[in-house]
Order: structure tokens, then sequence, then C-alpha cells
């Protein structure tokens, strides 16, 4: 799985320092906006009313296309500017911009993410936290990624994850999760800047937030199997664990995303097993939450499919966790639990404890209202245990028949 959406920084908040970013930006226009139009623009940011996106809207639609491209053009012009003042200014103006989705577009049309990149690399202390902070609203948007990454950005945010502030470190494990979200080639390069152990680090070591953030990036990471390899071998399995065993929470779903990428490759799937995933996972099965139940299902489903790992799924008291999911859980989540079950049935000494859980009953009730997915599952398990006459007599009662022929 990876995430669809880009990560938004928890720090992103309305502050004082913003508004004052954005009422400068309105003064570098106020001539063009007109003594009553500018006030009245104004007076829903003052009361904390208006978010930086819907102003700098505002804004634009207020002032002349050519004065607003000329300003922006003018204002990345000024980053390679020797005066000092100048190019504070207008990062201070750009990272205002950056805020809304029409802004990134217009600085990145003018030539701005070579120079931000310059500036994150070798540029003042301030002027990094701001070229920072644009860059990493401009990784938001996949189109913009090549590019960011062929400037270097993601090894330039890479050093940023073992920073003591830890707005930093979030601000970096957010901009490389973004840059991740891309083509299987983004996932290689950032990987290849070397982001992997320090994001590992961060979940292992991190604020609650930092651990989030990280996390998140390592979901948009592990979609690539060479990436799941370097991942595990650097120690996630164990944090992820941790994190399982906490309260019910986006840090926690986002740590069923990272196990259930990994539990695809054979190499994690048993570092998995052997750090004690399972029992976290089977223990999720009763939550209440429906994402938490699937993310939990799917990853013992993957987990499932190697025969080394399936006798200890059963022994951690899976079997009647699982049937439970088939009857009330998500249909994405029931289809991952019968297509578990039908795994485990394949071991010998694991088909009394199904029968005996009461599956017939629920896999026949597949057949009938599942999914298509669940039905063949479900036809599949019932298929395994049609063998025995004892099975076979639960399977008739259960009225299989009629639901086998209308499939």
């Amino acid at each position: 799985s990876r995430l669809s959406k880009p990560i938004s920084d928890p720090y992103d908040q309305a502050s004082e320092d913003r508004r004052s970013r954005l009422l400068s930006m309105a003064a570098d226009v106020s001539p063009w906006l007109g003594a009553e139009l500018l006030p009245r623009m104004l007076r829903p940011l003052q009361e904390h009313r208006c978010n930086s996106a819907t102003f700098y809207s505002m804004v634009k639609q207020c002032t002349p296309a050519f004065l607003f491209s000329w300003t922006t053009r003018e204002l990345v012009k000024h980053l390679a500017s020797p005066s000092p003042t100048l190019k504070q200014n207008a990062l201070v103006r750009l990272r205002s911009l950056a805020e809304s989705e029409s802004g990134c577009q217009d600085m990145v049309a003018v030539g701005a993410i070579p120079l931000l990149a310059k500036i994150l690399k070798s540029g003042s202390k301030g002027a990094r936290e701001l070229a920072a902070g644009t860059l990493r609203y401009l990784s938001r948007y996949q189109e913009n990624n090549a590019q960011l990454i062929a400037e270097g950005v993601a090894a330039l945010f890479v050093p940023r994850l073992a920073s003591a502030r830890e707005d930093i470190a979030v601000q970096a494990a957010i901009a490389l999760g973004n840059l991740a979200s891309g083509p299987d080639e983004s996932e290689v390069a950032v990987a290849e800047a070397g982001a992997i152990t320090p994001l590992v680090r961060l979940v292992r070591e991190g604020s609650k937030t930092g651990k989030e953030m990280a996390t998140r990036a390592l979901v948009n990471l592990t979609v690539n199997i060479q990436n799941k390899k370097a991942v595990t071998a650097a120690g996630i399995i164990y944090p992820l664990v941790q994190l399982l065993k906490g309260p019910t929470s986006q840090g926690m779903e986002q740590a069923l995303l990272v196990l259930g990428n990994l539990s695809t490759d054979l190499q994690s799937s048993r570092a998995m097993a052997a750090a004690g995933v399972i029992p976290s996972l089977v223990q999720l099965l009763g939550e209440d939450g429906p994402v938490v139940v699937e993310l939990a299902t799917v990853a013992l489903r993957n987990l499932s499919v190697d025969v080394q790992i399936r006798r200890p799924i059963a022994a951690a008291k899976a079997i009647t966790a699982l049937i439970n999911v088939m009857k009330s859980g998500s249909e994405g989540a029931a289809e991952a639990a019968t297509s578990t079950l039908r795994n485990l049935a394949a071991i010998a000494s694991n088909k009394k404890p199904i029968l005996s859980s009461g599956a017939i009953p629920v896999l026949v009730q597949l057949l009938i209202d599942g999914t298509e997915g669940s039905k063949e599952q479900a036809a599949a398990v019932l298929i395994m245990f049609a063998v025995d006459a004892e099975s076979r007599r639960a399977i008739v009662e259960a009225g299989a028949v009629p639901a086998l022929i209308n499939l």
C-alpha cells in the first residue's frame, strides 16, 4: 500500500508568524487592490477566520495576472541576490505563497526549485529553514518530485531527520515521505539518498509526532521490494510492534500499513514472525476500528502465505478471531480473513479447530452474500473440507449445495 495523499504537517497551523508573512505579501500588492477592498480581505485573516490558501486565492483573484506573475518571478530572482536582505524577504514571501497549490505552481514555473535547493544546501541557518519549509510544500505535488529529486533535495532533507528540534525532523520526514510517493524510481531515489536508517531511528527514538511521520514515510518507501529488505535490516520490526501495543491511533494504522507492505517479502515476513508480530496482529482483530481490523487481517493473510508461519498463526488463537472477522468485518477484512483461513486449512492439524470453531456456516453465508473474492476463497476452503465424510455432511446441512450451484 502507498499513501495516496500528501503528508500534512502537524506544525502547519495558523500562527502570528504566518499571518505577518501574509500581511506583508498583501502590502506588496496593496496598490492594486484599492483602499476599500484590501481591509475587507484582511479582516478574516486578522480574526483567524481565513487560512493562508484562501487568502492567497483572494489576493490572486483581485490582482492583475501579469502583476502577480511578475511579483513571483521577481521574488524567485531575489533568491540569487547577493543582498541578504533581499534574499531573506523573498524567502519569507515565497514560503507564504507555497501554502497554496497555485502558489507552488507559479514559483516552479519560474525556476524556484534549483535556487531553493542551493539555499537549503549552503544558505544561512534562517534561510535554510525557510527554504526547507517551501520545498516541503512543493513536495506535496507529485509533478514536482522528479525535479526535486534531480536537484538533490532528498539528500538535503536526510540529515535533518537527526535534528534535535522536533519540528525540523518532522518536516524532513514529511518531505521525504512525499518524495517517495511517486513511481518506483522515486522510492529508490529517496532510499539511495540514505533516508531509511534515520527514518527507522526516528520511529524508534522520536517523539510521538516524529514516530508517526517517519512511519508514514516508510509506508511509501516499503512499496519497493528492495526497500522492504533494507527497512527490515535497519531494525524497523520491533519499533512497529511497540506502536501496535499502544492506543488505537493514526500511528498504529501507519505501522500496520508498513507491516502489510513488509509481509509480502519472505525475508521480512519471517523477521516479523520472529519479532512477535503475530500475537499483536491477532489481538487487533478484536478491535472496534474497522480500518485497524482490515489492515491487521491483510498482514496476517500475507504472512500466512509462508508455510512456516501458518502454525504460529494458528497457535496465536487466530482461527476464532478470523471467523469473527468473516462474520462481521468489512468486505475487505472478510475477504482477507477467508483467504487466511484457506491457507491455515492447508495444515492438517488446523482442520479440526477450524471446524469446531463454526467455520462452515460462515463460509456458506459468504458464498451467498460475500464479495466475489470472498466467494472464491470460501469455495476453496469448503472444497478442502469436502474430502472428509463428516465435513461433507456439515457442508450440506449448512446449505452449501444451492449456494455452490449459484456461483
